[in-house]
């Protein structure tokens, strides 16, 4: 899912961007630049309930953040 187009967007009067359809169903993380620019990052998401999954080292790493 990667594409390096650069594309202007409006910010419409109730604060929201639309994004290509690739990214539809997605979860991004926001990181506001020190220039104002703002960078989205594709995140996977796993529920709290769903941690025992994870193979080790993960499962450990993510337990011990949540605390």
């Amino acid at each position: 899912m990667s594409t390096t187009s650069t594309e202007l967007k409006i910010v419409e009067g109730d604060c929201q961007i639309s994004l290509v359809k690739i990214y539809a169903g997605t979860t991004p993380r926001p990181r506001w630049q020190a220039d104002g620019s703002i960078l989205l990052t594709p995140m996977a998401v796993i529920p709290e309930s769903q941690l025992w999954t994870l193979p080790e080292p993960h499962r450990s790493a993510l337990e011990k953040d949540l605390t």
